[in-house]
């Protein structure tokens, strides 16, 4: 009796230090599921507001387990499928598995499974097969932007090392440019159609220009649009078709103005008939970060008499920023305004009307995880022309925010005016929130 008391705790402290193993500077708990043994997959949902991570790991608690594949769900829609094929026993962890494509936000992990050792469903456990009838699986996520090299321990203080001599100045050297290639998205064609497109998550950053690499068979691209975070489109029609071969890049296309956030890149393509056999092909789009170098410091300038003093923003604006407008026909009774990640966080809304009246009957956001919040008002809100609505509170921390839909009409009496503006504004978290007085 005494030594099975002891090899239970020892068991327990075993098990206690599995599971705190996971634990470490950087590594977030995500979620956690008692899988079912009578199926063989499970999902394990996550809300943005958990961040963004680079990789993530499994850690099984209770009973051995057999993950097969898994498959992430990443909060643009897109998808990674990632082979596993790993027995873990109660304890144990997988390998920390990278994420394609950099910092993502993670909406949900599909986990395929099998036990190892379990009882079939219905049939009692015996002295050969003892332990819980489930294993609870816990998603762990490491946090973009922490350093993942361990932390070394204190070094022994070292003497204090006598002055050097003092070094004369070295002339400055002029800074590079920063260029980097970051893969925005890709796709598998299909040469039985003759377009696609791929999104690309504001996330990624803002980019001047892109290209395209091809492998699997050669594409021939005839035309390419590119969508921006604000909406607008810049179609890229090459004077001949850009035929790129499997396993190569083509040119790199410029796109026009300043860092633009890329929403998304619609393609149309073919490829050579002589090879229409050789299957489908993956085609990844690339974009480029272009900072041009820093100019070295100029001579210090002459003080300047001091300027008077710009009067103040008004506080019924400060800390808004504009998130998209859309021109409104009373033909429909509703529209929506796509909002880039890279707008930031932000914890309410408000709507601003030009052009003619507007009633609001209903307005859905929806967040940068997929998650959604409905605002449904007691009573119509009527804006007036060249007006602010009240500022609409959103549910919990400061989030993301990826669109916004509106249902809408016009008095009768207004409806000859014409169309209304209506653009959107949130406040941005971190300001401080001075009551709006636009109304």
């Amino acid at each position: 009796m005494h030594s099975m008391r002891i090899a239970g705790v020892v068991a327990g402290l075993l098990l206690a230090l599995g599971t705190t193993a996971v634990a470490e500077p950087g590594w977030d708990k995500l979620g956690e599921r008692a899988v079912d043994f009578g199926a063989d997959r499970d999902v394990i949902p996550v809300t943005a507001a958990e961040g963004r991570f680079t990789k993530i790991r499994l850690h099984v608690k209770d009973r051995a387990i057999v993950i097969a594949d898994l498959k992430v769900h990443f909060g643009n829609g897109e998808t990674q499928d990632v082979n596993v094929r790993a027995t873990l026993q109660k304890g144990d962890s997988t390998r920390a598995i990278d994420l394609t494509g950099g910092a993502r936000v993670i909406k949900k992990v599909t986990v395929v499974y099998s036990t190892a050792g379990a009882p079939r469903p219905g049939r009692r456990r015996g002295r050969g097969n003892p332990g819980p009838d489930r294993a609870h699986v816990a998603l762990w996520g490491f946090r973009a932007g922490v350093d993942p090299t361990p932390d070394a321990p204190d070094a022994p203080a070292q003497p204090a090392q006598p002055a050097q001599p003092a070094q004369p100045a070295q002339p400055a050297q002029p800074a590079q440019p920063v260029m980097e290639w970051t893969q925005l998205g890709e796709r598998q064609v299909n040469f039985a159609t003759d377009r696609d497109h791929v999104l690309v998550t504001a996330a990624e950053g803002r980019f001047n220009r892109i290209r395209v690499h091809v492998g699997g068979n050669d594409v021939i691209f005839d035309w390419i649009k590119v969508t921006f975070g604000n909406g607008e489109t810049y179609e890229i029609n090459p004077q001949a078709p850009v035929h790129v071969k499997q396993g190569t890049n083509s040119q790199a296309f410029d796109l026009p103005g300043a860092l633009r956030v890329i929403q998304r890149i619609d393609l149309k393509y073919r490829t050579p008939l002589k090879k229409l056999l050789d299957g489908r092909a993956t085609v990844r789009v690339f974009g480029k970060r272009f900072e041009a170098a820093a100019q070295p410091a100029q001579p210090a300038q002459p003080a300047q008499p001091a300027q008077p003093a710009q009067p103040a923003q008004p506080d019924s604006d400060r800390g808004w920023t504009r998130l998209g407008s859309r021109t409104v026909a009373f033909t429909a009774d509703r529209d929506h305004v796509v909002v880039t990640a890279a707008e930031g966080r932000f914890t309410r809304l408000r709507f601003h009307v030009g052009g003619n009246k507007l009633i609001l009957d209903w307005v859905k956001v929806t967040f940068g995880n997929g998650e959604t919040y409905e605002y449904d008002p007691k009573g119509p809100v009527e804006i007036n022309q060249g007006a602010n609505s009240l500022p609409i509170d959103l549910p919990g921390a400061a989030r993301v925010i990826q669109r916004i839909d509106f249902k809408y009409r016009t008095p009768i009496r207004k409806a000859l005016r014409g169309k209304a503006e209506v653009t959107v504004w949130g406040f941005r978290a971190g300001n401080d929130p001075t009551p709006n007085n636009g109304r």
